[in-house]
């Protein structure tokens, strides 16, 4: 992290000669980024640099406050663009920011999750739970849209809610500028959190976020199989390469909206299948449907808990369902997040242009050989038969992986009299059974 508050200089680095020896004038707080306007104390350069909060960790960018020159070392325009618009068209409208403070404290760490896209302000607030254990003794403020609130830690100190939806997060407003910066005056020191988009999440407590317990492996075998798929319609389960094919020439063409009911009907026909296959041999089976969008509908044996307008209640059902949950099943993307988070297991969709994407959309929840046998990614255009035999292998291989992978075995090297490999022995062959 890095302090904002008292000001420190030499916070950037020059954009013009690289020179580290720069003044820190104001820091900027106009929503997705937090910026610092400088001076090069070398070359006398003024410009604005964007501080390292989310993306900007990896990808910094500078703008010359007079020749408005882009400086974008690492060429990732989709970031580089998104600031570089945003500060050169400004929005001087007003926008509400409601301050919610839980407990009184003078010395805070600043976690700004504000993002246009859901998955990325997740991943940003993740980032509580570290800054938490590793100063315990520092208050932290959050920095959240609207509608992410129900997700904040109980144990934050305080919470600043800005009422945006995230579409309309892109742009850089004047208004949250001079509220925040008036509210920074009531703490002695601000520290701003790195808040990396990648989290290391094998350490996450995902109750402390959802309010709801993760699926708990000891009772893996205990439970009737239960599968969750997770339903959206602007990124689809396709059938087969043609069909995927099909889909974007009419998605390039323009003419998606002439067969809107044609490619959500395909995957509804799709999850049915999977379902009533998988019922076929886990008669007991239960099967959710769970996510954004409600096109068509689905047989009695399917537990509809889709929706068009999601509100905290609607995403704590739905955490309740994946954890417990055996199984999610979805596309890749940031619906996966929170899916994964809660369950013991998941086969992800996985589209061809987002091989590079891998695991970004995941929470793992462990390590070595047990994360590499609970998460599956098969290609998005696998038939409802294959996701069904990973389901199968998944539910019907755990008690056997579980007795081949445990730990303790390792710990019986010395038993002489084998009494750990006979217990052991009638174990793997009643689960054989």
């Amino acid at each position: 992290m890095i302090q904002i508050s008292p000001i420190q200089n030499n916070i950037t680095v020059c954009p013009s000669c690289a020179s580290t020896q720069t003044a820190t004038h104001t820091i900027l707080y106009p929503g997705i980024h937090v910026a610092a306007e400088c001076t090069c104390n070398a070359c006398q350069y003024k410009y604005i640099q964007d501080l390292p909060v989310g993306h900007a960790c990896y990808y910094p960018v500078s703008i010359g406050v007079n020749d408005k020159k882009i400086t974008d070392a690492y060429s990732i325009d989709w970031y580089t663009q998104s600031f570089a618009t945003s500060y050169l068209n400004q929005n001087t409208s007003a926008v509400h920011i409601e301050r919610v403070v839980n407990h009184t404290t003078k010395d805070v760490i600043v976690i700004n999750c504000l993002d246009y896209l859901y998955g990325h302000v997740l991943l940003k607030l993740f980032n509580v739970s570290f800054c938490k254990q590793q100063h315990p003794g520092k208050g932290i403020v959050v920095i959240v849209p609207k509608n992410y609130v129900w997700l904040v830690p109980a144990y934050v100190d305080e919470i600043w809610v800005v009422d945006l939806k995230l579409s309309q997060c892109k742009e850089w407003y004047t208004s949250i500028h001079e509220q925040i910066s008036l509210w920074m005056t009531s703490f002695q020191t601000v520290d701003l959190a790195y808040a990396f988009p990648h989290p290391c999440t094998e350490r996450i407590q995902i109750e402390s976020y959802s309010r709801v317990p993760a699926f708990d492996l000891n009772t893996f075998t205990e439970k009737k199989l239960t599968v969750t798929c997770i339903y959206r319609t602007d990124r689809l389960w396709h059938q087969s390469k043609t069909e995927y094919y099909v889909f974007l020439v009419l998605r390039k063409a323009g003419l998606l909206k002439f067969t809107s009911f044609l490619f959500p009907g395909l995957q509804n026909r799709s999850i049915q299948k999977l379902e009533r296959m998988l019922r076929k041999q886990f008669p007991e089976l239960v099967f959710n449907v769970a996510g954004m969008g409600r096109y068509g509908s689905f047989s009695s044996s399917v537990i509809d808990l889709r929706s068009d307008k999601p509100n905290a209640e609607t995403e704590r059902q739905w955490c309740e369902a994946y954890a417990n949950s055996h199984v999610v099943v979805g596309i890749h993307g940031s619906n996966m997040l929170l899916p994964t988070a809660h369950a013991a297991s998941f086969v992800e969709l996985l589209p061809m242009d987002r091989t590079g994407n891998l695991t970004q959309d995941i929470i793992t929840r462990y390590e070595g050989r047990t994360a590499l046998y609970l998460g599956r990614f098969i290609p998005d255009t696998s038939s409802p038969a294959l996701v069904a035999n990973q389901i199968k292998a998944i539910y019907k291989g755990w008690p056997l992986f579980e007795l081949y992978n445990d730990p303790a075995n390792q710990l019986f090297e010395k038993d002489m009299e084998i009494s750990f490999l006979k217990n052991l022995r009638n174990r793997i062959l009643k689960a054989l059974k």
